[in-house]
């Protein structure tokens, strides 16, 4: 009994530490919903000199890729729908695709969104109204090919 209780305090202090990566510090965070259910994800990330750590959005994250601002990709490892990010002394571009995000209910599309960071949303054009919490959203801007909401 005793080996278990020394076993146990011993892998209480040993998990923090081998958590203890620093958070990203995110520049951006732009999402483009399509109209057949997918969205691809774009986070820009200030590069760091250490390994640093990236929430991504919860879903089923396909077409990963981490590269620098040159391009090169830079080391990388998901686990838990985090990422973690190696060293680079440039920005990072952190891109994937979600797959199947929107369910349709009734005659609407919906995505239980949530992300602990700013976000901004671009639409297809075929996607003409949205509404957040149950309210419209009012388009900022309509461009052609993707549009902005507040």
């Amino acid at each position: 009994m005793i080996h278990v209780a020394a076993a146990s305090l011993v892998l209480m202090f040993a998990v923090p530490a081998a958590m203890a990566q620093t958070a990203a510090f995110q520049e951006s965070l732009d999402v483009s919903v399509e109209a057949a259910s997918d969205a691809g994800v774009v986070h820009i990330v200030r590069g760091s000199e250490e390994t640093v750590w990236l929430p991504l959005v919860r879903g089923n994250v396909t077409d990963l890729t981490v590269l620098d601002a040159g391009g090169n990709d830079i080391p990388h490892m998901m686990e838990n729908h985090t990422i973690s990010i190696g060293p680079s002394e440039s920005e990072v571009t952190v891109r994937y695709v979600m797959r199947g995000v929107l369910a349709q209910e009734g005659n609407m599309w919906v995505w239980d969104f949530l992300y602990p960071d700013a976000t901004r949303f671009f639409f297809a054009e075929e996607i003409d109204t949205i509404y957040s919490n149950q309210r419209p959203v009012y388009w900022e801007e309509r461009a052609s090919g993707a549009t902005a909401a507040r």
